[in-house]
């Protein structure tokens, strides 16, 4: 994540989530296999039943069972690429791992009129 992403995502947790959970960042969703497939960050995942208040960078650990925010962070205006990825992380992470909840967070530093319609067809 890049410096300009990393305080975007911590405002969003402390704002929005009250600093519940430990905050992962750059969580590794996929892990490489080389010649197969790439490993994949998330820039954020908040484990809500971990200790409050709490960031750690890079890692990863089982989600079985935990109720997790994925947060996924651009320091750009809204486009179709980091849609994808919001979209797409719920799915990553449910492959991997069976957690209680799940919900997907897209933040980033502005609104596309084009995109809105298309993404106010999907849950808040």
């Amino acid at each position: 994540m890049s410096s300009r992403e990393s305080p975007i995502t911590r405002a969003f947790w402390e704002q929005e989530l009250g600093k519940k959970g430990t905050l992962y960042e750059e969580f590794r969703a996929v892990q490489e296999v080389r010649g197969v497939q790439s490993w994949r960050a998330l820039d954020g995942m908040v484990v809500l039943g971990d200790p409050d208040g709490v960031v750690v960078s890079g890692g990863r650990r089982c989600l079985d069972g935990e109720d997790v925010v994925v947060i996924q962070t651009k320091a750009t205006p809204l486009n179709p690429y980091v849609f994808g990825q919001a979209l797409l992380s719920k799915d990553l992470i449910r492959q991997r791992w069976a957690p209680r909840s799940i919900r997907s967070i897209l933040l980033c530093t502005s609104d596309d009129p084009e995109l809105r319609p298309v993404i106010s067809e999907f849950p808040r």
